[in-house]
């Protein structure tokens, strides 16, 4: 086996390892979009985006998540107030959960989920937003 073909298959090797880690990745999330969306179950959502997940290292509770998301769906009725007839429903939702180890959300329980706001809107307006799980946090 030439130098060549040692190169070659490393490289074959290291794009082969990469969509592993994709298609792990990408399952990983589904399952968690999947999660999020059973819990959801008085916003009862077409659609979840998880806009950012972290974990919390001041919560009160050991190996607690922050998720923050947005819950999808077609309005029960158009709002007036919006000029066309393309609309949604949105809800945003702050999801606490707790994990069974201390790496990662594994075989998560939720401990509560807030709504903090819900308003009907154009379908895909929903600006970034993420989590800061800083030193300083604020406790009732």
């Amino acid at each position: 086996m030439t130098r060549a073909d040692t190169s070659s298959i490393a490289k074959i090797t290291l794009f082969l390892a990469s969509i592993a880690l994709a298609v792990s990745a990408s399952a990983q999330d589904l399952a968690l979009e999947n999660w999020v969306r059973s819990q959801l179950t008085k916003e009862e959502p077409e659609q979840v985006t998880i806009l950012d997940q972290r974990q919390w290292p001041y919560a009160p509770e050991p190996n607690t998540h922050i998720i923050l998301l947005v819950a999808r769906k077609k309005p029960d009725k158009l709002d007036p107030a919006v000029a066309t007839g393309i609309q949604e429903h949105q809800d945003w939702v702050v999801l606490l959960a707790q994990s069974s180890s201390s790496r990662e959300l594994a075989n998560p329980k939720t401990l509560a989920y807030y709504t903090l706001y819900s308003y009907t809107t154009f379908p895909g307006t929903s600006p970034r937003k993420w989590i800061d799980v800083g030193a300083y946090q604020i406790r009732a």
